[in-house]
C-alpha cells in the first residue's frame, strides 16, 4: 500500500493537483505584503496631494511627484503579483522552461504598461512646463498701455475741438484697440468681440493703406456663432500677418475675408487674403513648425510672423494638439489660414 501511494505521488496527474493549504501559505504572505506596500505608497501620494490642495500649492511638479509615487505603488503591486504568479505556476507542476516562456511574455507586457504610465507622467509635466513658458513669454512681451490710451483720449478730445474728425476717429479706434488688449491673455471672449477688435485694427490700417485693402466678414451678425467663446487676440494677429506679408505691396484690390464653418468635431475659422502667397518650400516649413511642440521649435525673427506661432501654441495649450493653425497658399494667388477650435456648443449652432 505504501509503495502504491508513493508511486501515485509522482504521476503527472498528481503533479497538477491544486496545491495544499500548506503550499498556499507563501502566496497569501506575498499577496498581503504587496497589498500593504502598494497601499502605503498610494496613501503617501494621496496625503501629499491633499495637503497641498488645502494650501493652494498644487503645481504641475507636485502632480508629477504624486503620479510617480502612484506609479511606484502600481509597479510594486505588479512585481509582487508577478512573483505570486511564478510560485503558483511551479506549485501547479509547470517545468522551469514553461515558466521561463510565460515569464518572458508577461515581463514584456508589464514593461510596456509601465512605460506607458511613465510617458503619461512625462507628458503632464511637459505640458505644465509649456504653460509656464507661454505665461513667461506673455509677461515678457506685455506693455502697460493705460497711459497710452489715456493720452489717445486726450488727443481725440483736442481733435474734436479743433474740427479734425479724421484724427479724432483714429485716436478713438486706437484707444479701443488698446483697451481690448490690456486685460489678461487668459480671458475668453465671444467671437463677436474678436471680430469687433479686428474691425478696429483694420480701421487703423485703412488710415495708412486707404482703399488699397478691404475687409469682408461673412459671418452674419445674427449668427449663433457670434456667441462662441474663444481666447482673445486669435484673429487680429492673423489679419495683421496677412496685411504685412500678403497685401502690403499691392497697389489696389487687396482683400481679406473672414468666415467660419461648424462641424460636429470642430469650429473652423478661416482668414483668406488675395496677396502674393507663400513659396511652396516656405509653406511646408511653416506648417511643419506649426505642428511642432513649443519646447522643441526654434523661433527666429526671420520667421513669417512670430505672433502666428504664439496664437497656435496658445490654442494647443488650452485645447490640445488637434487644435491650432494650418496654412494653405499659392504664389500670386493668396493665402488661407484655418484656425481649428473645439466644436461649438448647441447654443451656438
Amino acid at each position: 500500500m505504501n509503495s502504491d501511494n508513493s508511486t501515485a505521488d509522482f504521476t503527472p496527474h498528481a503533479q497538477r493537483r491544486p496545491p495544499s493549504a500548506v503550499k498556499r501559505k507563501p502566496l497569501y504572505l506575498i499577496r498581503i505584503l504587496c497589498v500593504l506596500l502598494a497601499a502605503a505608497c498610494a496613501a503617501a501620494a494621496g496625503a501629499l496631494a491633499f495637503r497641498h490642495v488645502e494650501s493652494g500649492l498644487l503645481t504641475g511638479s507636485l502632480i508629477s511627484v504624486c503620479l510617480a509615487v502612484a506609479i511606484a505603488a502600481f509597479a510594486c503591486f505588479r512585481a509582487f503579483a508577478e512573483t505570486e504568479r511564478y510560485v503558483r505556476l511551479y506549485l501547479e507542476g509547470n517545468g522551469t522552461e514553461s515558466v521561463r516562456r510565460i515569464r518572458l511574455h508577461y515581463s514584456a507586457a508589464t514593461e510596456k504598461l509601465l512605460a506607458a504610465q511613465l510617458e503619461s507622467s512625462d507628458e503632464a509635466f511637459q505640458q505644465e512646463e509649456n504653460r509656464r513658458r507661454a505665461q513667461y513669454l506673455a509677461l515678457q512681451n506685455q506693455i502697460n498701455p493705460h497711459f497710452l490710451y489715456n493720452t489717445l483720449e486726450a488727443i481725440r478730445s483736442e481733435a474734436v475741438v479743433a474740427g479734425l474728425s479724421t484724427v479724432a476717429d483714429m485716436s478713438e479706434t486706437l484707444a479701443n484697440f488698446f483697451r481690448y488688449t490690456v486685460s489678461t491673455m487668459s480671458e475668453t471672449v465671444t467671437l463677436a468681440d474678436e471680430l469687433k477688435n479686428v474691425r478696429d485694427y483694420f480701421t487703423i490700417q485703412r488710415f495708412r493703406f486707404g482703399d488699397r485693402i478691404r475687409l469682408h466678414v461673412l459671418i452674419p451678425q445674427d449668427s449663433p456663432l457670434q456667441f462662441y467663446r474663444l481666447p482673445k487676440l486669435i484673429l487680429q494677429p492673423i489679419v495683421e500677418n496677412a496685411i504685412i506679408h500678403g497685401l502690403e505691396d499691392r497697389v489696389r484690390g487687396g482683400e481679406i475675408t473672414i468666415d467660419a464653418r461648424s462641424t460636429p468635431r470642430n469650429l473652423i475659422l478661416t482668414v483668406e487674403d488675395n496677396g502674393k502667397g507663400i513659396a511652396h518650400d516656405k509653406l511646408i516649413e511653416m506648417n511643419r513648425q506649426l505642428g511642432m511642440q513649443f519646447s522643441s521649435a526654434e523661433r527666429t525673427g526671420k520667421q513669417r510672423g512670430i505672433a502666428v506661432f504664439n496664437v497656435n501654441e496658445r490654442l494647443r495649450l488650452l485645447y490640445g494638439m488637434h487644435c491650432g493653425l494650418t496654412y494653405c497658399s499659392m504664389p500670386r494667388i493668396g493665402t488661407t489660414v484655418e484656425i481649428v477650435l473645439p466644436p461649438a456648443p448647441e447654443s451656438c449652432r
